[in-house]
């Protein structure tokens, strides 16, 4: 997403980076259901679903993408009686700063991100997955720096897939398939951490 990338330009002006937040909550359309008895797949541990693995991955995407692999990881969920997170915060420990990634299912809240260094900080007025909106701080000086953007958030990742397909584009494909894979990682130590147990989790790996 093009206000992603200018983001990930302004990191540098902000000097040293002491904090991160994201928080990304939307109350789920079936959460009534769940409290009511029913097991939507995005609450049920035979469907691998909860807050972490459905809304706060956005965030860690978001964090992983513009600061890479974080040093420590940990994971305190609000988990329902089968085991599932409903919401819940996740940390990330990296060598000047601390990332703390909000995601919930079961509240509604704006949802905002800053990235906080010492010279200024970053605002993201929007969820971590589309970026639609963003200023950069400097010496209480405030610059909105964002772009209009195409509203379907998979226009950029699809056209990008198109793009290194037809070029043939191994360096970049292989770069981003190396990103994926430090964010399922750190993404299954979280879960471990915060003890959440899925069904998939007694099949035996070949």
């Amino acid at each position: 997403m093009p206000n992603y990338l200018k983001i990930k330009e302004q990191i540098s002006r902000l000097g040293t980076i002491r904090m991160v937040q994201c928080n990304f909550s939307q109350y789920s359309s079936r959460y009534d259901k769940f409290l009511n008895g029913e097991t939507p797949n995005v609450f049920s541990p035979a469907f691998s679903g909860g807050a972490l693995a459905d809304i706060n991955i956005y965030n860690l995407h978001f964090v992983i993408g513009l600061f890479g692999k974080p040093l420590n990881v940990h994971y305190y969920p609000n988990k329902h009686e089968n085991g599932i997170d409903t919401s819940g915060v996740a940390i990330l420990e990296y060598p000047t700063f601390k990332a703390v990634c909000v995601g919930c299912k079961d509240t509604r809240s704006k949802c905002i991100s800053q990235i906080q260094g010492e010279k200024g900080y970053i605002t993201l007025e929007s969820e971590t997955s589309k970026c639609s909106k963003f200023s950069v701080n400097i010496q209480n000086t405030s610059e909105d720096l964002s772009v209009e953007q195409n509203d379907d958030a998979l226009y950029y990742e699809t056209k990008e897939f198109v793009r290194i397909y037809n070029a043939n584009d191994l360096e970049t494909c292989y770069r981003k398939l190396e990103y994926s894979r430090v964010v399922m990682e750190t993404y299954e130590t979280l879960r471990k951490d915060g003890g959440i147990i899925f069904s998939a989790d007694a099949i035996k790996r070949i």
